[in-house]
């Protein structure tokens, strides 16, 4: 899983020391949930807060009320945005590409511009949002011709990816894996904006030589690599046996 900065002055901030035993609750969780993204604006709902946290859905109303000084909450959309989250984390210019490429993911213009507004005027980081969109409304090389009939696109349309990081990854699922959904495309995305280029390919050759071809065990092997290194994958061992039985080289 993706890792996120979280200050450990957190409990004795003087803002969270007011806050009731359930808004600190809210609060930390909606820092730390695997729902949140790299710009700390993301869609949840409110039955997955209150399945996640044992918090009542009826009372989360009142408490997004009590931290609205740092977290907005846009029920209307299910969006949540923990205002000071991209300050926290860090601020590399890798770190707040993937912020604005997870905003180009959302459909809410109120509540992106004011997070641009807002982390720029604030803290004086600039956010490449708009750049990640022209990316985006580039026409694709494959757009049919005027009256072309094409054949109807996969839920995930790979061929219209512009990145070419995020193509190569699901190249490499795709072939060695199996079938993309779309959910499992959003975690190659996020994969895409947390490591380095190339890790991905090398954890999937990795999961084959072990015979365990799933999302979760690459996921394990990148979480790994980040906190201890990446090392050489090891040579596979000469096997000296046929039909069960030693033999000479």
């Amino acid at each position: 899983m993706p890792e996120r900065g979280f200050d450990t002055g957190f409990w004795t901030d003087p803002f969270v020391v007011k806050a009731t035993k359930d808004a600190k609750f809210l609060f930390a969780y909606l820092w730390l949930n695997d729902h949140c993204n790299q710009a700390g604006l993301y869609v949840i709902a409110p039955g997955t807060i209150a399945s996640e946290t044992g918090i009542a859905e009826a009372d989360l109303p009142g408490l997004f009320e009590l931290i609205k000084e740092k977290v907005k909450w846009y029920p209307e959309a299910n969006l949540v945005w923990v205002k000071n989250f991209i300050k926290r984390q860090s601020k590399s210019s890798k770190f707040v590409q993937g912020a604005a490429k997870c905003l180009t993911r959302l459909n809410h213009d109120e509540a992106i511009q004011e997070l641009l507004d807002y982390n720029h005027k604030r803290y004086s980081i600039d956010i490449p949002y708009k750049y990640y969109m022209e990316k985006i409304s580039m026409p694709s090389p494959s757009s049919p011709l005027e009256g072309e009939v094409k054949e109807p696109k996969s839920p995930v349309a790979t061929e219209d990816i512009i990145d070419p990081k995020l193509a190569a990854i699901v190249k490499s699922y795709e072939d060695n894996i199996g079938v993309l959904t779309p959910a499992l495309f959003e975690r190659l995305k996020d994969i895409t904006d947390t490591y380095p280029e190339g890790w991905f390919e090398k954890a999937v050759d990795e999961a084959c030589r072990h015979n365990t071809r799933k999302l979760g065990y690459i996921e394990a092997i990148l979480d790994r690599w980040e906190r201890e290194g990446i090392k050489p994958l090891e040579p596979k061992e000469k096997s000296n046996k046929v039909g069960g039985l030693e033999v000479e080289e």
